[in-house]
């Protein structure tokens, strides 16, 4: 191998290791801006990688997913996630269910997260238009 085929790999290497750390510190962000948004605490910070792919509709990108942990308040542990195709948030999810308009005065009873399952499709943030906006590109 020679000189230049070395320097080739290892600047590669360099530059796949960068974009991950970009999109890491985006999933962090992410997390960060949906746990508060909820209400919820993001536990220690622990914003881990599950999963890797390619994305190839349009143009050819990594789709990642990162894991992360919250509490609502302080004494039981949640799993969330967050997925990025490139350095765009498609998705994050707490598992927590979206409130329906009717639901939002019933849903304000002081019930804990324990009572919710999961919402079937639940995606991103819950249904209130004060905090609608998609801005977690940093």
């Amino acid at each position: 191998m020679s000189t230049f085929s070395g320097l080739l790999i290892l600047a590669i290497l360099a530059a796949l290791w960068v974009n991950a750390m970009r999109a890491r510190e985006i999933a962090v962000r992410a997390c960060v801006k949906g746990c508060r948004e909820r209400g919820v605490q993001l536990l220690d910070q622990t914003v881990a990688l599950s999963r890797v792919r390619l994305h190839s509709k349009g143009k050819l990108r990594l789709r990642r997913v990162y894991r992360f942990e919250f509490s609502e308040q302080g004494l039981e542990r949640y799993s969330g996630h967050v997925t990025l195709i490139g350095r765009h948030v498609v998705e994050i999810s707490l598992g927590l269910p979206t409130p329906a308009p009717d639901d939002e005065a019933a849903s304000q009873g002081g019930e804990g997260l324990g009572n919710h399952a999961p919402a079937p499709g639940s995606r991103r943030r819950p249904a209130d238009p004060a905090s609608d906006h998609d801005d977690f590109d940093g």
